[in-house]
């Protein structure tokens, strides 16, 4: 997109009262205008690195650029030629301060003499959203007003998981910028008591408060069958799950119970208040006149030989 900035010819006796009144009120367009006179008022135009201005009426004329009313570079223009407006030197952005283009401040003018049309740098603050755990800053996001916001990585803490910021980090950089604070969940250790079994390889070693544990794997033990998690070594208080409002480390206890030994034919030694499963071969026990399908189960009531045919 071009801007161009215009003049023409005026041979009237008038234009010279004119340009004389304006000159004494100030207005910022025109300082003196000899024979040429503005088809409109530029101040304020606004152009970016890379776009084309111009301004016509046979002279040549200088391109002025101003960093905060301090000259930055002057382009010597021909007659009626198009001028690229240029990048801005990075090193001479004054520090707290973002480039965003060049302003129109003002076109000079006098007839028979080199113009000057002067282009201001339009500068914005920089904001800083300051990141901090506590009284410690984990870093800062830069930039200027009203652009975007990328979030960074979750922080870490030892003994601790990252909840949120406090406040929430925003979209974009609020004017004037802010400070966010990094809130915790505690961690807490879990321990398990396997009693010769091995753990699920899932099981946490800790659970976050806020969080908790939905539910546990099963141990297994050979021999055994994994009979659940208890709070304690004696089994009377069973855990599948840790609720997200509790606190503290905990322990927990591996159940089993062991399997039925299998029993096939012939003569066992048995212990009374043991259980056995009795092999597929097995249909009747010697001095029980029972019949004894091969799968069921075998109770023993007292220690003793018993043969199995």
């Amino acid at each position: 997109m071009e801007k161009e900035i215009k003049v023409r010819k005026k041979r009237f006796a008038a234009f010279w009262m004119a340009a004389l009144l304006v000159c004494g009120l100030g207005l910022p367009m025109i300082v003196h205008a000899a024979d040429y006179t503005f088809e409109s008022d530029h101040r304020g135009t606004v152009v970016k690195p890379g776009q084309k201005i111009a301004v016509t009426g046979g002279e040549g004329y200088t391109v002025t650029y101003q960093i905060q009313e301090t000259e930055f570079a002057t382009v010597d223009v021909a007659a009626d030629a198009e001028h690229t407006v240029l990048e801005i030197d990075e090193t001479k952005i004054p520090e707290g301060k973002a480039f965003s283009d060049w302003t129109v401040s003002n076109v000079w003018l006098s007839g028979g003499m080199t113009g000057t049309v002067i282009l201001t740098a339009n500068l914005l603050d920089i904001y800083t959203i300051t990141l901090k755990d506590g009284d410690t800053t984990l870093g800062t996001i830069e930039g200027t007003a009203g652009t975007a916001i990328t979030a960074p990585s979750d922080p870490t803490k030892e003994g601790y998981t990252f909840s949120k910021w406090d406040p929430a980090l925003p979209e974009t950089m609020p004017e004037g910028g802010m400070t966010v604070t990094a809130t915790w969940n505690p961690n807490y250790s879990i321990s398990y008591v396997l009693n010769g079994g091995t753990n699920a390889e899932t099981n946490p070693g800790f659970y976050v408060y806020g969080t908790g544990v939905e539910s546990f794997g099963d141990a297994s033990r050979d021999g055994y069958t994994f009979a659940g998690w208890y709070s304690d070594g004696d089994f009377n208080t069973g855990i599948e799950s840790i609720g997200t409002t509790h606190t503290g480390d905990i322990t927990l206890y591996a159940k089993f119970v062991a399997l039925p030994s299998v029993i096939e034919a012939g003569t066992h030694s048995l212990t009374a208040g043991v259980q056995y499963q009795l092999g597929s071969t097995v249909t009747q026990v010697s001095g029980d006149s029972s019949t004894y399908m091969g799968g069921s189960i075998f109770y023993v009531n007292a220690d003793g030989s018993y043969t199995f045919s």
